[in-house]
């Protein structure tokens, strides 16, 4: 992680997201950095296994039932995010 945080810290919080006069060695920054980091993480890693699970083991025959509210899924992946 501390590799992660490295390169993000010099590819994109540094010249992006703080100031210059906080520090890179300052523990609430680096703690919020490990946030961001870890809830983009968790964020793209539900959207690619939920794309997987629903272009290989979703049966889209089950979309044409009467019981599927119209955008169902576009519902689904606004309350899941």
């Amino acid at each position: 992680m501390d590799v992660v945080l490295e390169l993000a810290d010099e590819h994109f919080f540094s010249p992006y997201v703080y100031p210059r006069t906080w520090p890179e060695d300052d523990v609430v920054r680096q703690s919020l950095s490990l946030y961001a980091i870890g809830l983009v993480g968790g964020i793209v890693l539900y959207l690619v296994f939920a794309w997987l699970s629903y272009q290989f083991l979703f049966e889209k025959a089950l979309l044409s039932h009467p019981r599927i509210l119209d955008n169902q899924i576009r519902k689904e992946l606004d309350v899941a995010l």
